[in-house]
């Protein structure tokens, strides 16, 4: 597991810990504040965590194919199912 040390603070964190720290606020207030109910809510995780894991695998991991598509490709491939999440139907126009 990735470990940092957080010289700033004093301590050590984990990858996992870094991630929470640097988007969950802002994935909170943007993505799931939003969110009329509980069901908007759970979709709205489904939607965030997709789009995390092809950030991490895109940019961290360099998982081909992903790391050589173009963004139009990506987006190509991912929309429809965020949309699904976030809307209940796929979107078709791409």
């Amino acid at each position: 597991m990735f470990v940092r040390h957080d010289a700033g603070r004093g301590r050590v964190r984990t990858a996992p810990r870094v991630l929470r720290d640097t988007f969950g606020p802002r994935m909170q207030d943007q993505v799931l504040g939003n969110a009329a109910d509980q069901a908007h809510t759970q979709d709205a995780a489904l939607a965030v965590a997709r789009l995390m894991g092809v950030a991490v695998d895109r940019y961290v991991i360099k998982a081909e194919p992903l790391t050589t598509m173009t963004r139009d490709e990506l987006v190509r491939v991912v929309a429809p199912v965020v949309q699904y999440y976030l809307t209940g139907t796929p979107h078709t126009g791409l």
